[in-house]
């Protein structure tokens, strides 16, 4: 970052949603910033999410993908009776 830049930008909305924003940063004492940074980050994890069930519904079309995926599981699961105690 150059001297004297902030780090923040500007992101254009409409009326409403910046009024959504407002009210959302007074109800809750959060800065607007804060507020858009939450809900970008509640879409990303939305999105991740989303991606993984396509793809577990794509395996579980395929038959022989998805016995793979189950006998990994198990082999996965046999993990936790390792003797080992948690922390």
């Amino acid at each position: 970052m150059k001297p004297g830049r902030s780090a923040d930008t500007t992101v254009r909305v409409d009326r409403a949603t910046s009024s959504s924003i407002a009210r959302i940063a007074r109800e809750t004492g959060l800065a607007r910033k804060e507020i858009v940074a939450l809900a970008v980050e509640q879409l990303r994890r939305q999105r991740v999410l989303e991606s993984a069930n396509a793809g577990f519904a794509a395996i579980k079309k395929d038959s022989a993908a998805w016995s793979g995926e189950l006998e990994e599981r198990g082999i996965w699961e046999s993990t936790v009776a390792d003797g080992l105690v948690d922390d």
